[in-house]
């Protein structure tokens, strides 16, 4: 003991009281310290996106989403896609998930929705206007395009409008 002792006094007197006092309660903190136990946070908001947004069409057609599937019939077929170390484990805590925030999800789900409607309500012009736009560029856009097409087409009246 007498070499610790020693040691120590000699450390003070080296480096100071205050500081010498200050680090070893630090280190003595440090490995007194264990690590947080449990499983580590898990954000299944990606993984569990189709069903949050199947609760927000429900809810926005006026049903309740809990009625058409429960917590736990969720959190089943959940379990069984991505089961993770313990299909019972991942059971709970998506059951847990869902029963705090489901419907909050499926509400920020259609905020989301209507904030990007908005959006592109306000800076892209209607249909009409770019199938005029096109027309008057040369470019044929059919009636039914889907988004690709449309896109495509865009970017043709674009380059287009560019050359001339």
């Amino acid at each position: 003991m007498s070499n610790l002792d020693d040691e120590l006094s000699r450390l003070a007197k080296q480096y100071g009281a205050g500081e010498f006092k200050a680090a070893a309660k630090k280190a003595v903190s440090r490995a007194t310290t264990k690590g947080r136990r449990g499983r580590p946070p898990h954000d299944d908001a990606e993984t569990l996106r189709p069903q949050t947004e199947h609760d927000a069409m429900l809810w926005a057609m006026g049903q309740d989403p809990k009625a058409y599937a429960s917590d736990h019939a969720v959190a089943e077929d959940f379990a069984s896609i991505q089961s993770g170390h313990s299909p019972d484990a991942t059971k709970r805590r998506i059951r847990r998930k869902l029963s705090n925030a489901r419907l909050m999800s499926a509400l920020r789900y259609l905020s989301d929705l209507a904030n990007a409607r908005q959006v592109i309500e306000h800076y892209a012009p209607p249909f009409h206007k770019i199938e005029e736009r096109a027309t008057a560029l040369g470019v044929h856009l059919s009636p039914s395009a889907d988004d690709d097409e449309l896109a495509t087409c865009l970017a043709e009246c674009a380059r287009r409008a560019l050359e001339s």
